[in-house]
């Protein structure tokens, strides 16, 4: 088995350059992802802000660099702050209508599962409501759904992803076998899967496959 590289050794130094290079990162990159994550691990600047989140639970750091560091936003709750980036991800992607990548699927899956399960706190609660706790693979489905009705609807050549996604749908819905476990599981109506059946007729008769 592989050893573990040990982590960088950092000098102590003074309160005040931590803070200056906490606020540098900030204004260099535009947001706090140095907290937490693997990055603090290895770098100086997330090594800081871990000292100074938990010393100044234990009261040793100055209120002033406390309050200068509140001015400018500072997150002292990193777990807080990794929670709301990624909400923030998701519904930035719903609102664009892009697709979720792996990681905020996962995320976005598991954040549903606690909150119908009654397991976050009322704030996250909320926030989950207002998007409606979608799920992230109709989500995805519907996207699908209508950029292959629009390709087709225009008679341009579906791209490879929606030429599979299509012929998947239309070999479940004409599959006897399969037909109750997809409605079921993508609470999928009629209504959709006729309009599917008839993209794929059209899709056919046009060379758009």
């Amino acid at each position: 088995m592989a050893r573990r590289t040990p982590l960088p050794k950092i000098e102590r130094i003074p309160y005040t350059r931590m803070a200056q290079a906490i606020l540098a990162f900030k204004r260099r990159h535009g947001h706090w992802d140095f907290i937490g994550g693997r990055k603090a691990t290895t770098e100086a600047t997330g090594r800081y802000a871990t000292i100074l989140r938990s010393d100044n639970e234990s009261g040793n750091v100055p209120p002033r660099l406390v309050g200068l560091l509140d001015a400018a936003g500072f997150p002292w709750d990193a777990y807080e702050y990794r929670w709301q980036r990624m909400f923030d991800a998701v519904n930035a992607s719903f609102d664009a209508e892009k697709r979720l990548t792996w990681k905020l699927m996962t995320w976005w899956r598991r954040q549903r599962v606690l909150g119908e399960a009654g397991e976050l706190p009322a704030n996250r609660s909320e926030l989950l409501r207002g998007l409606n706790y979608r799920d992230p693979i109709h989500y995805h489905w519907m996207l699908d759904f209508n950029a292959t009705r629009v390709c087709v609807d225009d008679g341009t050549l579906l791209e490879r992803r929606l030429v599979t996604w299509l012929v998947r749908q239309h070999t479940w819905i004409t599959n006897a076998d399969v037909a109750m476990h997809w409605n079921r599981t993508l609470d999928i109506d009629e209504k959709q899967a006729d309009v599917i059946l008839k993209l794929w007729t059209k899709a056919q008769r046009h060379g758009l496959l």
